[in-house]
C-alpha cells in the first residue's frame, strides 16, 4: 500500500492540501509520525519495504510536497551498532525536531536473520542536519532462547526537554505472555541513565501490569513549563479486552504513583497536551461496544484539580454495522485550541467498507466543540494509525 499523509492547516475554518507521502508501500498497519520543526516546517516519517529490506524515510513538507531529507537503513545501523542490521518496528510512532533542526527519533531494531534468541529491541538515532549525518545509540536490546524480552512493537514514546536533550518511555515485556513494564530512559545532557547492554533492563520503573497477564501499554509524554513530565497509558483490565487510563508524572527525579484517572472501557490509545497553565489534557476515543457504529470523542484533563471526563463530541458512521476507529491523537495550538484528529473505518454486516475518513474533533473557542472530515478514501480501503501535528499558528 501506499501511505498518504495529509497537512491539515487549522484556522478560521479548516483548510486541507493533501500530498503523498513519497512512494513505497508496507503492510497497511504501520505506524507513521508528523512534527513540527524550527521556522514551522513539517517533518515525517515512515517505515517502507519495498524496495526491501525495510527503511525508515524521514521526508519534509514545503509548497504541496514531501521532498526526502534522510532516511535509515539497517545497514546504517549496524555499521555503529553490530548485528542490529533489521528495522523490525511497525514504523516510526514518535520523532522530535530540536532547536538546530536535528531530528531525534526511536524505532525498533533486530538481527535481520531472526530467530527467537535473536538480537531484538529499541534504538534511538540523532541526525545532525549541519553534517547530514546520523548516530545511533542502543537503549533496550535484549536476547532470550524461548523468544520472550522486547520493546512492544510501536509502544513507546520519546520527546525533548527545554534543553533538547532526549527523553524515551516504553513498554518492555519481560518473560510470558503479558507480563508488562513501562520503562523510562533519559539523555541529561552528558550520559543516558541506561547502558544499551543486551539485557540489561536498567531503566526507570514507572509501572507494570498485574500478575501474570494484563498488558500495560501505548504511552504518550509530554513536558509543561515547569519541566514536569506526564505520562499516560493504557493498562488492561481484567477481561483481557478493555482498558483504563492510567497516569503517572515525573517530578524533581521521581515518578508519583501510578493513577487510574479515567475508567474508558475501550482505551484507543493515549495522547496528551498542556496548555500555558499546565492544564493536561488526554483524548480518548471510547464505544459502549468494541465496533459499534457510533463513538465518542472524549476528553479527560485535570482543569478542575483532579482528573474529568467529558464527551465533547459523538458521531455514528452512515450505513455501518460495525465501526473500528484507530488510535486518538490530540493537539494544541498557540491559542490553546485543542483538535482531536483519528482514522475509522466503517463496515457493513459483511464487512466491506462503507466509510473510511479522517475525522477530527477541534475547539472554536474554549470548551466549545465541532466536528470536521479532513480526508475521506473514495476506494474502500480501511484506514488506520493516522498521524497528525499543528503549526504553532494554526
Amino acid at each position: 500500500l501506499i501511505l498518504f499523509a495529509w497537512v491539515l492547516s487549522i484556522g478560521a475554518g479548516f483548510g486541507y492540501t493533501s500530498g503523498q507521502f513519497l512512494s513505497g508501500s508496507n503492510q497497511d498497519n504501520n505506524y507513521s509520525c508528523v512534527t513540527v520543526g524550527p521556522g514551522n516546517v513539517f517533518y515525517g516519517a515512515w517505515k517502507a519495504n519495498n524496495p526491501a529490506p525495510s527503511y525508515i524515510k524521514i521526508a519534509t513538507f514545503n509548497a504541496g510536497t514531501w521532498t526526502q531529507l534522510t532516511s535509515i537503513t539497517g545497514a546504517a545501523v549496524a555499521a555503529q551498532l553490530p548485528a542490529l542490521d533489521g528495522i523490525v518496528d511497525w514504523g516510526p510512532e514518535t520523532m522530535e525536531i530540536d532547536a538546530s533542526s536535528n531530528i531525534h527519533i526511536a524505532f525498533g531494531v533486530g538481527a535481520s536473520a531472526g530467530g527467537v534468541n535473536s538480537l531484538r529491541g529499541l534504538v534511538y538515532g540523532k541526525y545532525t542536519s549541519a553534517t547530514s549525518s546520523w548516530a545511533f545509540r542502543r537503549l533496550y536490546i535484549f536476547q532470550d532462547p524461548s523468544g520472550w524480552k522486547n520493546v512492544g512493537n510501536g509502544e513507546y514514546a520519546l520527546k525533548l526537554d527545554a534543553s533538547g536533550n532526549p527523553h524515551v518511555v516504553m513498554k518492555w515485556s519481560a518473560a510470558g505472555p503479558h507480563l508488562d513494564y513501562l520503562k523510562y530512559a533519559f539523555f541529561n545532557g552528558t550520559v543516558w541513565n541506561v547502558t544499551g547492554n543486551t539485557n540489561a533492563d536498567d531503566g526507570v520503573l514507572i509501572d507494570s501490569s498485574p500478575a501474570g497477564s494484563r498488558e500495560v501499554s501505548y504511552p504518550a509524554i509530554v513536558f509543561d513549563s515547569t519541566g514536569v513530565l506526564h505520562c499516560c497509558y493504557l493498562k488492561e483490565q481484567a477481561d483481557l479486552i478493555s482498558g483504563d487510563c492510567w497516569y503517572s508524572k515525573l517530578v524533581s527525579g521521581s515518578w508519583t504513583a501510578p493513577a487510574n484517572i479515567a475508567a474508558v472501557g475501550n482505551f484507543y490509545g493515549g495522547s496528551m497536551v498542556v496548555d500555558s497553565s499546565n492544564v493536561v489534557s488526554i483524548a480518548d476515543i471510547s464505544q459502549t461496544n468494541y465496533g459499534d457504529p457510533s463513538f465518542n470523542f472524549r476528553l479527560i484533563t485535570n482543569a478542575s484539580g483532579s482528573f474529568q471526563t467529558s464527551t465533547v463530541a459523538s458521531y455514528a458512521v452512515p450505513g455501518a454495522t460495525y465501526t473500528y476507529p484507530s488510535y486518538s491523537i490530540m493537539k494544541i495550538n498557540s491559542a490553546g485550541r485543542r483538535v482531536m484528529g483519528l482514522p475509522l473505518t466503517g463496515y457493513n454486516a459483511s464487512f466491506d467498507v462503507v466509510s473510511a475518513q479522517y475525522r477530527l474533533a477541534y475547539e472554536t473557542s474554549p470548551g466549545v466543540w465541532q466536528q470536521e472530515v479532513a480526508f475521506t478514501d473514495d476506494t474502500n480501503h480501511a484506514l488506520s494509525k493516522g498521524a497528525m501535528d499543528l503549526r504553532s499558528s494554526d
